[in-house]
């Protein structure tokens, strides 16, 4: 288990698994650091990153939900998950728009 919270901890020892003391955190590390050795992923990624901050504005949004009812998620740098989420995202709501 993951994290030093008292909740897994407690939870960890009534199941008699080792706790890894912030391993959603290690996890994190080491996903961005394998990414971050492949120029073509993190320069991709960050330009994607850059589109969702602009789709997010007031206006283009506004705009964007006149074509897809999806919004773009905007990705949590902390959380290698919410990187998932933010290019799949992007990627669905690519699709809709090009097929309008």
């Amino acid at each position: 288990m993951g994290d030093k919270c008292s909740t897994n901890k407690a939870l960890a020892e009534r199941m008699g698994i080792a706790l890894i003391g912030f391993g959603c955190h290690k996890l994190n590390l080491a996903v961005k650091a394998f990414l971050g050795r492949r120029y073509v992923v993190e320069h991709s990624t960050a330009r994607v990153d850059t589109v969702v901050n602009q789709l997010r504005n007031i206006k283009v949004a506004g705009s964007l939900r006149a074509l897809t009812p999806l919004a773009p998620i905007k990705r949590n740098v902390t959380r290698w998950l919410s990187t998932h989420s933010m290019l799949n995202r992007y990627l669905k709501i690519e699709k809709e728009v090009k097929t309008d």
